[in-house]
């Protein structure tokens, strides 16, 4: 039999149910040594590219005759995705691989996740090979995490058999569901505002219980965010924390910030840090342009909070992070009486 027949693997199933004693006996044995077998096949570690969905190279890829090249694709995305939402560090240790494999198409990886959620079951349901399957059942666990999502036996990586039932019950809500698990999949990305937008565009439409979580979401995310941060842990940071020398390293980074503005709205966590320490400090007012840039348009929530709290402090206002409207009204205000 081939070990990799998902057909066969289903007759497996239905003769350890259903057959005698004795087939049911080596049914079990055959079937405790595929999901071995299948596991030892996942990848570890592996930096993975994943082609955009509407990208030619994808659906070469997902509809190859050669059941390994999907199951590479799928693993590949699942990996793609999880790596595109790890902390800076990870985007810099990985830059050249994403420089050798550009995608024509400019991507993002929560509507990619979206995107290829209902192609995942349809993998899991429908493809010839068992492989490829447990690939799709796993990436579906990914994407699939809070509880209201989740089968009521959990996910099954070779046994599909509840899968159709349960992807008809959450497929009404599955963008929904997908942005909720992914924004609560790392404290990284509860502190992204493209997970934070994306919540609050899709709360209202959806049932009460997921509109519950999105809520009780939603002000965790803004609970880290206005944390304050730790002097003690700053100094350990920056080194000697003084008004002087952050105003001094504050003014060097804006230099290079104006050169590339890309850095400004995708900084990094010693950014945060930087600004959080000049609470306190003199005010200084050709910073402002700078504060106002954070405040509207970095992808950190932290650092959303941390320039308009230094912001109000410095100029004495009362603006609330997260309005962008209001903040950029001030700034035309501000820039005009000056």
């Amino acid at each position: 039999m081939n070990t990799d027949d998902a057909k066969a693997f289903d007759e497996l199933l239905r003769i350890r149910a259903n057959g005698t004693p004795e087939q049911r006996m080596r049914a079990s044995a055959v079937i405790t040594e595929r999901y071995s077998h299948i596991r030892d096949q996942f990848p570890h570690g592996d930096i993975s590219y994943c082609p955009h969905p509407l990208d030619i190279k994808y659906k070469t890829l997902y509809v190859s005759q050669d059941s390994r090249a999907r199951f590479t694709t799928l693993f590949g995305c699942r990996d793609w995705w999880n790596g595109r939402e790890r902390s800076d560090e990870w985007w810099d240790g990985n830059t050249q691989f994403f420089r050798d494999n550009p995608s024509p198409i400019p991507i993002d990886p929560l509507i990619v996740a979206q995107s290829l959620a209902p192609e995942f079951v349809e993998f899991a349901l429908h493809d010839p090979s068992l492989s490829v399957r447990a690939a799709a059942v796993n990436g579906l666990m990914d994407l699939f995490r809070i509880p209201q999502s989740v089968p009521r036996d959990g996910f099954n990586l070779l046994d599909v058999s509840g899968l159709e039932d349960w992807w008809r019950t959450v497929e009404p809500n599955y963008r929904a569901i997908v942005i909720l698990s992914r924004a609560t999949a790392t404290p990284f990305n509860l502190d992204r505002v493209q997970f934070y937008d994306a919540l609050l565009s899709v709360k209202s439409s959806t049932p009460p219980t997921l509109r519950d979580f999105a809520d009780k979401t939603l002000a965790d995310m803004r609970a880290r965010a206005a944390s304050l941060h730790d002097i003690a842990e700053d100094k350990k940071k920056l080194g000697d924390v003084t008004c002087a020398s952050v105003h001094l390293s504050f003014a060097r980074q804006t230099d290079s910030w104006r050169t590339d503005p890309k850095i400004r709205v995708n900084e990094n966590e010693y950014s945060t840090n930087e600004i959080e320490s000049l609470e306190g400090c003199p005010a200084e007012p050709k910073f402002l342009s700078d504060l106002v840039v954070f405040a509207t348009k970095s992808q950190s929530l932290k650092t959303r909070y941390a320039a308009t709290r230094l912001i109000n402090e410095w100029v004495g206002t009362k603006l609330t992070p997260l309005d962008n409207a209001a903040i950029l009204k001030w700034w035309s205000t501000q820039r005009a009486q000056n």
